[in-house]
């Protein structure tokens, strides 16, 4: 509980580059595709994106 905090003022000041942690994007429409990558093996970290257009790569 103690490292969220810190967690979130790392992203925030951008001390975390997030785009190198994530190894797939999925719209949300393929979560159960996601999930059974993650379950896998396949990936390690993916993002299941609600609405696409918010998002750039």
């Amino acid at each position: 509980p103690y490292d969220w905090p810190i967690a979130i003022h790392l992203l925030a000041k951008g001390a975390i580059n997030i785009d190198e942690m994530i190894t797939k994007k999925y719209p949300l429409t393929e979560w159960r595709k996601a999930f059974d990558k993650v379950m896998e093996g396949n990936e390690i970290k993916v993002m299941i994106e609600s609405n696409p257009e918010e998002f750039t790569d």
